[in-house]
């Protein structure tokens, strides 16, 4: 064991000895981080738009937690207010930031007018869901014990069943994080470049012959390179979304990871029934599930190959493959992306509604499918690769 470690130890150091990943990977997080915070600084002081969302952001918070009746009817007599000048059209247009919430009468009203709008929509989704229950309750008792609706409806009955909102929280932005691809597009170009070779360097330089008439060579050196391969990839994969997190909570000064998730407009009819932490997390395992994948992929292919440039070449046009049946391939043949793995790097796009599958008369949530296809996707790849690297394997 602690020769596996060791030899493991030295694989994963010998990936960061190449000059060429180390300045790439630096690029690739700077480049991140200058993406996220060009795009996303919502309350920059220094332009007129972030102005107007700190203003915002001041009216939220005054009001923000519990929806109290009190608080509630300050909120509504804000809004005929604010309804009534915008109406009049006789307001102050003057630039006063010491008086109004983003510096102008007309924004303060109509951000006065967004809040009460907002408040309704968390208040009136518990009748929203009540109805949907009671519905689809209704069509469940139509339908045949057989029928793979009834199951769906009941299904829906009991999820929407007990569902309310009543708190005013700033995480309406979270979903720019949730579908924020950039970080994860960048992780699998630096596993491709760190993986790519983690085989090619024995064959290359003829180690390889030696490595498999050894005590600790062929199916034990393939196992260390493969955890040294993983390691590399969940540490790229580890800084990213740490990265990622940080600076779009600080950025959009997001809050309520705690709330559930169907308070977000876009999971307003999700499945799910977790905090819009817990989801993240699930996300976030999600991704690091899909990169170690490609990981073992790309390694697989270094394997076959034996050459570094048709390895890293090949490997390339794997990862263009599975975006192009990802970006053009998704609404005609959803069935192909099911065990496509950059699908759980989008995965809100399955998880926002009650996408199914029923290959056996059975209904299974989509993302359900997509995760399960990945997993045992995950484990072929691992033995074909210890199966191919082993020590009889012809060199």
């Amino acid at each position: 064991m602690n020769t596996f470690i060791t030899l493991s130890g030295y694989e994963f150091k010998k990936l960061f000895r190449k000059k060429a990943v180390i300045i790439i990977a630096v690029f690739c997080f700077a480049f991140n981080i200058f993406n996220i915070t060009k795009n996303y600084n919502l309350y920059n002081p220094f332009t007129e738009d972030g102005l107007s969302e700190i203003g915002r952001y001041e009216l939220y918070t005054a009001y923000k937690g519990e929806i109290s009746e009190e608080k509630y009817s300050d909120i509504k007599e804000n809004y005929l207010d604010a309804l009534s000048l915008v109406q009049s059209g006789n307001y102050d247009m003057e630039y006063s930031p010491d008086k109004y919430y983003g510096g102008y009468a007309y924004g303060e009203a109509m951000f006065k007018i967004e809040l009460f709008n907002e408040v309704e929509r968390l208040i009136s989704y518990k009748e929203e869901c009540i109805i949907i229950s009671e519905e689809a309750h209704s069509l469940s008792d139509k339908l045949s014990d057989y029928n793979i609706y009834k199951t769906i409806n009941i299904t829906i009955s009991e999820d929407f069943k007990n569902r309310s909102l009543n708190t005013i929280t700033n995480c309406s932005n979270v979903t720019e994080l949730l579908d924020y691809k950039l970080s994860s597009l960048l992780t699998i170009i630096l596993v491709l470049i760190g993986t790519a070779t983690i085989f090619t360097t024995d064959y290359e330089s003829n180690t390889s012959l030696y490595l498999k008439s050894s005590v600790n060579g062929g199916r034990f050196s393939a196992m260390t390179k493969l955890m040294a391969s993983v390691g590399f990839t969940l540490f790229i994969s580890v800084i990213f979304i740490l990265t990622d997190f940080i600076l779009f909570t600080v950025l959009l000064k997001l809050d309520g990871f705690s709330q559930p998730l169907y308070i977000l407009k876009e999971f307003a009819f999700s499945p799910f029934d977790i905090s819009i932490g817990l989801y993240l997390l699930l996300l976030f395992a999600s991704r690091i599930i899909v990169v170690i994948f490609i990981c073992l992929a790309i390694a697989f292919i270094s394997l076959i190959f034996k050459k570094t440039l048709p390895s890293l070449f090949t490997s390339a046009l794997y990862v263009a493959f599975l975006m192009y049946l990802k970006a053009f391939m998704t609404s005609e043949s959803i069935n192909i992306n099911i065990i496509n793995p950059l699908s759980l790097v989008l995965m809100s796009e399955i998880t926002t509604d009650y996408s199914y599958i029923a290959p056996f008369g059975k209904p299974i949530y989509l993302y359900i499918a997509v995760i399960s296809s990945v997993i045992v996707m995950w484990f072929i790849m691992l033995i074909c690769i210890l199966v191919k690297g082993g020590r009889n394997v012809k060199g």
